[in-house]
């Protein structure tokens, strides 16, 4: 999936991190059987091409500017109740 992702990502000049692996997992695990079961070695790399064109498309959306972060909350002390004194 890495090397897929590096191969895609030097293509379109981005970098390798911009791409879903979800996606290209999928892409791959779609025409892994395609590739592997292919006639002859131009078909295999006519179904490489197009896996390559689809792996392409799985960039992750640009995103917004980061928010800043917020301090966390803290929670306070418990209290305990006062103890029966007789």
């Amino acid at each position: 999936m890495r090397a897929i992702t590096y191969i895609a990502a030097e293509r379109a000049g981005i970098p390798p991190r911009s791409y879903s692996f979800t996606r290209v997992r999928n892409v791959v695990d779609a025409f892994t059987p395609l590739v592997a079961n292919a006639k002859n070695p131009q078909e295999a790399q006519k179904y490489f091409d197009q896996m390559m064109y689809y792996v392409g498309q799985a960039k992750l959306p640009n995103r917004k500017k980061r928010r800043p972060s917020y301090p966390r909350a803290v929670w306070g002390k418990p209290k305990s109740f006062p103890h029966n004194r007789e």
